[in-house]
C-alpha cells in the first residue's frame, strides 16, 4: 500500500476540501492531547505531517514525533518540526512504554494487520497513556468503487465498525473510554475512539 500513497504525495494536500476535511479531524484529537497535556505523542500514519506540525505547537511544548511508511509522505511533512520515523504501525521501532498518547488520524483503516498494530501501540504505551484513533467505520459502495479505481484495483481498506474497533483494541489490552462520530463537512464521518492502557 506505500506505493499509493508515494504517487498521492506530491498532491495529497493540494486540493482544498482535503485540508477542509482533515481540520474537524485534528481539531478533536488537538482537544483530546489539551486535556491530557502528555510529554510524548506518535502521530501514526502522520503522513504530510499536519496534525504532527499542529500537535508540536501546543503550549506545553510536547515532544512530538511523526512515523509513516511512505517516504514520499514523511519528504512532504519535513516542515512539522518533529522527528519523522518511516515504519509501519504493525512494527513501531519505538521502546515498549515510552509513549504517552499516540494518535492515528485516518490510518487505521489502511493498515494490513489492525490486531498487530493495535498489540504495538498497547506495548509502546505508558501506563495511563492513551490511543486516539479515527477511522472510517464504513465505507459505502460508490466510495469503494472510487478507491478501487483511484489504486487500479490494489485498495486495502479495512473499514471496521465501532463494535470491532473496541474488540480489536481490547485484544491487544486496550480499554475504551470513548467512541463517537466526528462529524465533517463530508461523509463518510468517521468514528474517534479513545483507548488507554491501564496496566
Amino acid at each position: 500500500m506505500s506505493d499509493l500513497f508515494e504517487r498521492w504525495s506530491s498532491t495529497y494536500d493540494d486540493a482544498a476540501l482535503q485540508r477542509f476535511t482533515y481540520r474537524t479531524l485534528h481539531d478533536a484529537v488537538v482537544t483530546i492531547a489539551s486535556s491530557q497535556r502528555p510529554g510524548t505523542i506518535l502521530d501514526v500514519g502522520c503522513g504530510t505531517g499536519q496534525l504532527t506540525r499542529r500537535l508540536t505547537r501546543l503550549d506545553w511544548a510536547p515532544t512530538v514525533y511523526g512515523l509513516d511508511v511512505s517516504t514520499g509522505m514523511l519528504d512532504r511533512a519535513r516542515h512539522c518540526g518533529a522527528p519523522l520515523i518511516r515504519a509501519s504501525a504493525e512494527a513501531l521501532p519505538i521502546a515498549d512504554h515510552s509513549i504517552e498518547l499516540i494518535t492515528c488520524t485516518e490510518s487505521f483503516h489502511w493498515y494490513t494487520d489492525q490486531r498487530a498494530a493495535a498489540a504495538e501501540f498497547a506495548r509502546v504505551l505508558r501506563p495511563g497513556g492513551q490511543v486516539a484513533i479515527i477511522s472510517i467505520a464504513t465505507f459505502t459502495d460508490v466510495g469503494a468503487s472510487l478507491l478501487r479505481r483511484a489504486t487500479a484495483g490494489r485498495s486495502t481498506i479495512r473499514a471496521l465498525p465501532p463494535h470491532q474497533i473496541r474488540a480489536v483494541l481490547a485484544a491487544a489490552g486496550l480499554m475504551v473510554h470513548e467512541q463517537r462520530r466526528v462529524r465533517r463537512p463530508t461523509p463518510p464521518w468517521p468514528t474517534l475512539t479513545r483507548a488507554g492502557r491501564n496496566g
